[in-house]
């Protein structure tokens, strides 16, 4: 008789035990106390859900993405997969990077289409988020004022060799061009009680900048650690952000002709002139 492979006998083990915790008839027990699922819970996304199974993914298309939409999907997938490189180069397309920069990649902060992953210590560099720099402003709309010599985002990248070679420390490589500033992250550790008494652990990361490429910030610069989100979803909501902007566009220009019939309302849309900076804005 012909023995089965063990990787074989592995996948069939795991296959059933997914099939069990998420079936629905497995989950529906009295005695659990867990509720049973619905069936809308299958599809988080709707009609656009895609199955999770083998594993869940953030890097296909949706379901009900209609078919013309399709090779539109798989060019910026490819773009997002692809690396920027430095000039000159045989290649036009994707050329251009740094002298500075933050990454070569999209998919180099928003990891498989999902969220970017904190280092677990502060010896890892941060390489999937970035540092929004600033100076206090006057007023909520112009509160962004960007830090004199590293402006509003710190770019810790270089196409210095001696930065793409730092692993191996070696003294005798000079910075070309250094990176603004290396970035790493400090977790900081309180205990947390519920009024039931239970207990849990949280963590805050605060920044560590090191070896600034280009002198000391400002004294009064404000710091905003951003990680990269996930990439699911973006393109409906500009879709419905821009036909909302189309819809009070539409409603403006009425109203102008109306109290001003001379009035020639040629209007283009490129991005908004303002976002809020908040609730009372």
């Amino acid at each position: 008789m012909k023995k089965i492979p063990f990787i074989s006998l592995l996948f069939l083990a795991l296959s059933v035990l997914l099939y069990l915790f998420f079936d629905s008839s497995f989950i529906k027990r009295s005695d659990s106390g867990i509720p049973a699922i619905k069936a809308s819970e299958n599809l988080p996304g709707g009609e656009g859900s895609v199955s999770f199974s083998p594993v869940a993914s953030f890097m296909e298309p949706m379901a009900n993405l209609p078919e013309n939409f399709r090779s539109d999907f798989a060019a910026g997938k490819a773009l997002a997969h692809q690396p920027w490189v430095k000039a000159p180069t045989i290649t036009f397309s994707r050329d251009g990077l740094g002298p500075v920069y933050n990454a070569r990649t999209c998919l180099m902060c928003h990891i498989n289409g999902g969220r970017g992953l904190m280092p677990s210590n502060e010896k890892q560099g941060l390489n999937t988020a970035l540092l929004r720099l600033s100076l206090p402003g006057k007023n909520s709309i112009h509160g962004v004022i960007p830090e004199p010599v590293y402006g509003d985002q710190l770019q810790t990248q270089s196409i210095s060799l001696k930065h793409q070679m730092r692993h191996l420390n070696n003294p005798e490589l000079k910075h070309s061009v250094p990176p603004e500033a290396y970035l790493y992250i400090q977790w900081r550790y309180q205990n947390f009680a519920y009024p039931d008494g239970s207990e849990i652990r949280l963590r805050s990361p605060e920044i560590k900048l090191e070896n600034f490429g280009y002198g000391p910030l400002h004294p009064e610069t404000l710091t905003s650690l951003r990680n990269a989100p996930p990439l699911l979803g973006v393109g409906l909501l500009e879709q419905r952000y821009l036909k909302t902007q189309l819809r009070r566009l539409r409603t403006r220009m009425i109203k102008t002709e109306t109290a001003f019939p001379a009035v020639q309302t040629g209007y283009g849309i490129t991005k908004p002139k303002k976002r809020s900076w908040g609730a009372s804005d």
